[in-house]
């Protein structure tokens, strides 16, 4: 009996059929760390996080400003799961190797063109937070006023805005030797529900009217940890929008 395999296999080659990853390779996990997580879905848009941290006393080479480089990767789950080499869902905390982890993101970026990766840089002095904000706002109908007089009422539609996107905050502390820093994150995400919900109303017998009431799926994280020269921090946790969007931030001092 005469094979089919070789034609099958030829005619994936004619049609650039292709069993490649998604991802290289996951990251280079040193070590664990653990990660407070909150989220879901409710009102209101995007709000600033509360840093909370043990203040430390300051170390002679603490008073040199650190440069912290920060990489913030929404990706889907199926390129969530070969970063994190883990199958999703869950949270993530980990000390990774800085240029591994860096490389691998950006290559991932490149090679799958899914999700959007920012790069950003923060100057720290010691025990001092910064902050980092991607944000967008959206417009939405929110509800009607009457304006006008008996006999001649208009229905005027009043339009707020709705801010989604993240907030981080990060405390950066430089050890005594200089190659080693204290690092506390707080991580704030906010994704607006598409298409907004929308329900009808009547106004003094009006006909029906569209009232937008926008929902946002939710998602906090936080770390801390002691992380020397060359090493990075990585916390990743899902949206909760069914768990399909994945957000990892990278966070390296220098």
């Amino acid at each position: 009996m005469r094979s089919t395999v070789p034609m099958l296999w030829l005619f994936c080659l004619s049609a650039g059929c292709s069993t490649a990853p998604l991802v290289e390779r996951p990251f280079k996990t040193l070590r664990e760390i653990p990660v407070e997580c909150a989220g879901g879905v409710r009102g209101g848009g995007l709000v600033e996080p509360k840093l909370e941290f043990e203040p430390v006393e300051r170390q002679p080479d603490s008073a040199a400003p650190v440069d912290t480089d920060i990489l913030l990767y929404w990706s889907d789950r199926m390129v969530a799961e070969g970063l994190l080499g883990s199958i999703l869902p869950g949270v993530y905390g980990r000390v990774v190797a800085t240029g591994d982890a860096e490389e691998l993101l950006r290559s991932t970026a490149r090679r799958t063109g899914r999700g959007q990766l920012n790069e950003s840089s923060l100057k720290l002095n010691a025990a001092e937070t910064g902050s980092l904000s991607l944000v967008s706002e959206t417009s939405y109908v929110s509800g009607f006023q009457l304006d006008g007089t008996e006999g001649a009422i208009l229905l005027d539609p009043q339009v707020d805005t709705v801010r989604e996107g993240c907030h981080l905050l990060v405390t950066v502390n430089r050890e005594t030797d200089a190659r080693q820093y204290d690092l506390d994150v707080r991580l704030e995400s906010a994704s607006l529900q598409r298409p907004i919900a929308v329900s009808s109303t009547e106004v003094l017998g009006s006909q029906p009217l569209s009232v937008q009431t926008p929902l946002f799926f939710h998602l906090s994280l936080s770390g801390a940890a002691g992380i020397a020269a060359g090493e990075s921090l990585l916390l990743a946790g899902p949206d909760p929008n069914g768990m399909q969007r994945y957000l990892l931030a990278l966070i390296t001092p220098r």
